[in-house]
């Protein structure tokens, strides 16, 4: 969830981590065609894949906290320097803080789709509050959310699903795909590792605000349990066939003790 872009704002990498491309060299390519009956089938996998991710307590996570590496890879494929990130996310009402660094070099941003406002903040001192346009394009990136569209799109009515089996997707006949298909034509594609049933790739496109298609796409690596619930602790995100941000996580926290303030203006801290 983030702001629309000609390219991917690196100061709001949650944009990127629900995103979506096409890789020529991915093991998981998009699907070709439906099988008969996708709507049956795809709700099939969709609870398989929750029921992998943890049942009920997959289902009931309101609130995770992530902290770990982050890193960026330029035109080159060459990678930055490491950074730290923190993250905090509040699925209903969707509120979201992302963190990269500290100090005089950090960058904060802020939704808080509750109160309908969001802020950004650059090192210690600059706070800058971001427009209504901002903050729709988070709302609208957040559709593209894995855990959003698996537990809440999934159930949806004006959600259509369909289901594209092993042979119509490369892989080696690893993996199945769902799509999910709203009433404006926005389409999310996931697939799933057939042994594991948990998710290996969510691919979308978007359009930015000059008017150009844009490819993204995301992978999950490295799954571990916390609090009953499966989460990745590697995640690789492509932006137009490109490996653009990879994070590797080092604490995951399911339902944490939220901090007062968390989701709102960021504080300065005044010299003493």
């Amino acid at each position: 969830m983030r702001n629309s872009h000609p390219q991917p704002d690196p100061t709001n990498p949650f944009l990127l981590s629900i995103l979506a491309a096409v890789l020529t060299v991915s093991a998981v390519c998009a699907p070709i065609q439906a099988q008969e009956d996708p709507r049956g089938r795809a709700e099939q996998v969709v609870k398989q894949a929750i029921e992998a991710m943890g049942g009920s307590s997959y289902r009931n996570v309101e609130t995770v906290y992530r902290h770990g590496n982050y890193f960026r890879f330029n035109r080159h494929g060459q990678r930055s320097r490491l950074v730290k990130y923190w993250e905090w996310l509040h699925y209903q009402p969707l509120k979201w803080y992302f963190q990269i660094g500290k100090g005089g070099r950090q960058q904060v941003s802020v939704y808080n789709l509750e109160i309908n406002k969001a802020w950004k903040k650059e090192g210690k001192g600059y706070i800058e509050d971001l427009s209504q346009e901002d903050i729709e394009g988070f709302a609208k990136q957040a559709r593209h959310d894995p855990d959003i569209v698996i537990r809440q799109r999934s159930g949806m009515e004006n959600v259509q699903l369909f289901y594209y089996g092993p042979d119509e997707v490369t892989g080696g006949g690893n993996y199945e795909a769902v799509e999910f298909l709203d009433e404006t034509n926005d389409s999310v594609v996931i697939y799933f590792d057939l042994e594991s049933h948990l998710p290996a790739r969510l691919e979308y496109k978007q359009t930015d605000r000059l008017g150009n298609r844009r490819q993204f796409s995301e992978e999950y690596f490295n799954w571990h349990e916390f609090k009953g619930v499966r989460h990745p602790l590697r995640i690789d995100i492509f932006f137009d066939g490109r490996l653009w941000e990879q994070r590797h996580m080092t604490e995951v926290v399911i339902n944490p003790v939220v901090p007062p303030g968390q989701f709102l203006e960021p504080p300065i801290k005044k010299k003493k």
